[in-house]
């Protein structure tokens, strides 16, 4: 049973983390677009995405964290541990 939860949290958290970095790639490119765009509209770009994007992706980031977390827990796994 152990195992099983833990290959659930091993698959969510490879998931989420590939999906916030990807995500990190679309604020850089979001923001350049701002940056060449200039004026009120590449203001309203920038600001949005400091407000409402980077903020869903830190959540995301977390539960990810999260989840590799409990899952080093749950299966007595500590990676930074000596044998």
């Amino acid at each position: 049973m152990k195992n099983m939860i833990g290959v659930i949290l091993d698959k969510t958290f490879s998931i989420l983390i590939l999906l916030s970095i990807i995500s990190t790639g679309m604020i850089f490119i979001l923001f350049l677009i701002s940056i060449i765009i200039g004026n009120d509209l590449g203001n309203a770009i920038a600001i949005w995405i400091k407000n409402e994007f980077i903020n869903h992706i830190i959540r995301l980031t977390t539960f990810a964290v999260l989840c590799g977390l409990i899952k080093m827990y749950i299966l007595k796994e500590h990676e930074l541990t000596i044998k």
